[in-house]
């Protein structure tokens, strides 16, 4: 099994950032989309107001309130009941906060001193409200995380003459001052001449500018070039493992271990790939000339891409692509033509059906893999995995 997610950190227990290796970028893109979208979260739905004479109208109040971030798991949510009882009988300002909401039936955790509301003298808001189950895909509120992103990490090496006059012990050296100083990843060197990896940019720590500014600082301290020097030492290009790019990938969650919403990320992905075999694929003949189109109800680009990109490495496939015909309409038409462009419905079908196993076995290769990381972080897997 190869070992796709290496230099795991968790900062201020919220953020994740990982690198990601040996995966296409459809995969990794997937996993993006899957937790802005199909993770299932909880978040304030029906709430009851009855009395609100604060300037925020209604519909504006209760869309404040539904943003509140809540816990991914909650146990018994259709008994869970808060409430919000307040008013201002002083003459300056009150501000409401989501510390002043009481939980009066079931268990459940809010984050405090979020700003909801101000009150003015003589001004009250009562109401109560309750939470659901839910995903992206319905509304934003449901998403388990406020930041999801990745990008194609950078090597960074510098110029083979300038390399060239570096010792060996100098050179391991100048690998280590660019790991602890200029925050450039060491796990894996691209080129000889290679001193690290650039992934995302932490804000005004290790921007560009500054690597530039180090290594040439280093390199003018040690005798190897003038620091005034104008010269392009430092080059920055895409950074890539087996023949694919090796991936940054970080997730900021609300109140959730980050490692569980990764677990989640995992199992939905393996869900839709299950639901997706038990769907009615039609095949509709009309829309292609040559090979055939299946149309996929209920399912929009991040199948799509995954579909395509895995029957293209299929010897059997000459071309495969898919399209959308509208963002609302969900159903993707997947175009797929073979070598043998004369074989029958069966046989497309077959490989369709063979492109499915090799996204569920990689899958499971994962989750295994991911597992083992939960194992080391001592945290229990089964209860991660359930919904």
């Amino acid at each position: 099994m190869n070992n796709h997610f290496k230099n795991i950190e968790i900062n201020d227990d919220i953020e994740l950032k990982m690198n990601i290796y040996n995966l296409d970028t459809c995969i990794v893109n997937s996993f993006r989309r899957i937790v802005l979208s199909d993770v299932i979260s909880n978040a304030f739905d029906k709430i009851i107001i009855k009395t609100n004479t604060s300037i925020i109208n209604n519909e504006i109040l209760s869309h404040r309130l539904s943003l509140i971030p809540l816990e991914i798991d909650i146990d018994d949510i259709d008994n869970i009941c808060v409430e919000l009882e307040v008013s201002n009988s002083d003459y300056d300002k009150k501000f409401v906060t989501s510390s002043d909401l009481k939980v009066i039936s079931g268990k459940i955790n809010i984050i405090p001193n979020i700003l909801l509301v101000e009150l003015r003298h003589g001004e009250k808001i009562s109401l109560k409200m309750y939470p659901i189950k839910g995903n992206g895909k319905k509304h934003a509120k449901f998403q388990p995380v406020s930041v999801c992103s990745f990008k194609i990490n950078e090597d960074v090496r510098i110029k083979q003459d300038i390399w060239d006059k570096l010792s060996v012990k100098s050179k391991k050296t100048f690998r280590k001052y660019c790991k602890e100083t200029l925050s450039l990843d060491g796990d894996h060197y691209l080129y000889d001449n290679s001193i690290g990896a650039y992934g995302f940019k932490n804000f005004n720590e290790n921007t560009k500018n500054k690597i530039v500014t180090g290594v040439k600082k280093y390199l003018s301290d040690n005798g190897i070039m003038d620091e005034d020097e104008n010269k392009d030492v430092v080059i920055f290009n895409d950074q890539y493992y087996n023949k694919k790019y090796v991936y940054s990938f970080k997730l900021e969650s609300h109140l959730v271990n980050p490692y569980i919403i990764f677990s989640k990320i995992l199992y939905q992905f393996n869900q839709k790939i299950i639901d997706l075999q038990n769907k009615d694929i039609e095949i509709d003949n009309q829309s292609c000339n040559v090979g055939v189109c299946f149309i996929i109800e209920g399912e929009g680009h991040t199948i799509g891409n995954i579909l395509s990109k895995e029957l293209q490495k299929d010897d059997r496939v000459k071309y495969s692509y898919y399209k959308m015909k509208h963002p609302f309409d969900r159903k993707i038409m997947l175009y797929l033509i073979l070598n043998d462009e004369k074989g029958d419905e069966t046989k497309y079908a077959k490989v369709l059906a063979d492109s499915f196993k090799r996204i569920v076995k990689m899958n499971n290769d994962l989750q295994t893999e991911w597992e083992i990381i939960l194992e080391k972080q001592k945290l229990d897997v089964q209860e991660i995995i359930e919904i």
